[in-house]
């Protein structure tokens, strides 16, 4: 209205008066918009606060950028900025100069955010390859079939390690790599698991054959057929895998023993007699063996194997001190240890045992 007025004043078609009477009118003029224009400056002005308190709030809004609620107090201070434009339009160029100023206040909150996504996203683009790596890493490994069990061991504990280390985090993406993750580590822990069992097997099948090496020199030494070539034997006995320390220990004595005998007759004697006297030691062993892994027994020795399992409860119920019960392994080693010539029963109860010890997991 002011600006409508001062147009037609000046440049309206309200005709011409002299000059002193166009210099008293003009004053009179501007006698009376004062203060309208006083009262427009200052809800200018009080305008102008308001806008800067907007721009002071949006710019606050930048240190909390990252906060949940962040962008809807933005969307409220702009719906403010829109209410207080509708009700009152600055001059042009302060009005420009402040909505410039609260824009770039605005955006500043949603350019933090966009940075911050955009981190978390590399960050967790790195995480995830990471973890598939030691995915990777670890389907390598358990198809390493040439490597040291140790190293092997080491490795899936070192994956392990790191897989802990990187999962730490709720990224969907990153839980679904678990499933990759188990089943590789599955693959190798059976790849292990397989590796005992056939090492295992290997003990029970090398104790076998140097079982009945041994065997092979008794026999020869209480049939009486002589000397036997003890290079051939070391020979033998050199070609299949050296057992634990202390298994090798007890079958080389055993090995040892037989060879001696057949060299010397004294020796012989003596040798013989601790045969005949390990036969029903012996033939305890083989029982025990076959109650303990659950095989049947020869229908003529059932009794023996009742009294056998009485006595073992009775030494179970005087308590674990008095029982001295070894491993069903110790006691298959006590019985390959000792001298002795199975016969065709007691040979082929022998190889039952040693089958259900390969096959016991």
């Amino acid at each position: 209205w002011l600006r409508e007025t001062d147009r037609r004043w000046r440049d309206g078609d309200l005709g011409s008066v002299d000059p002193q009477a166009w210099r008293s009118l003009d004053a009179r003029l501007k006698a009376v918009l004062a203060p309208l224009r006083d009262a427009l400056s200052a809800t200018r002005d009080q305008a102008r606060a308001r806008r800067l308190a907007l721009i002071e709030e949006a710019t606050a809004l930048a240190a909390k950028a990252l906060e949940r609620d962040a962008p809807a107090q933005v969307k409220v201070i702009q719906a403010q900025w829109q209410s207080q434009a509708k009700g009152l339009l600055l001059p042009q160029r302060d009005e420009r100069a402040l909505w410039e100023q609260f824009r770039a206040a605005c955006d500043a909150v949603f350019q933090a955010r966009e940075a911050k996504r955009q981190q978390e996203d590399v960050l967790k683009h790195e995480a995830r390859s990471a973890l598939e790596n030691i995915c990777v890493q670890l389907e390598q490994l358990a198809l390493a079939t040439d490597n040291n069990e140790q190293d092997l061991r080491r490795g899936l504990r070192d994956l392990q390690q790191q897989w802990t280390r990187g999962a730490r985090t709720s990224d969907s993406a990153l839980r679904r790599l678990e499933s990759r993750f188990k089943n590789a580590k599955m693959a190798m822990e059976a790849a292990l698991s397989a590796r005992a069992r056939a090492r295992e097997t290997e003990v029970w099948r090398t104790l076998a054959a140097k079982e009945r090496l041994c065997e092979e020199l008794d026999r020869r030494l209480c049939s009486g057929e002589g000397t036997a070539d003890a290079a051939a034997a070391h020979a033998q006995w050199a070609a299949l895998t050296a057992l634990p320390a202390a298994w090798e220990k007890a079958m080389v004595g055993r090995r040892d023993a037989a060879l001696r005998a057949l060299a010397d007759e004294a020796v012989a004697a003596a040798h013989v007699m601790r045969i005949e006297r390990g036969v029903e030691s012996r033939g305890e062993i083989l029982l025990e063996l076959e109650l303990r892994l659950g095989l049947e027994c020869p229908l003529e020795l059932q009794a023996q194997r009742r009294a056998l399992q009485l006595k073992q409860l009775r030494e179970r119920f005087q308590g674990p001190a008095t029982s001295g019960a070894n491993s069903a392994g110790e006691q298959l080693l006590a019985w390959c240890a000792q001298p002795g010539v199975a016969d065709a029963r007691d040979r082929q109860r022998c190889e039952r045992v040693f089958l259900a010890m390969e096959q016991a997991r």
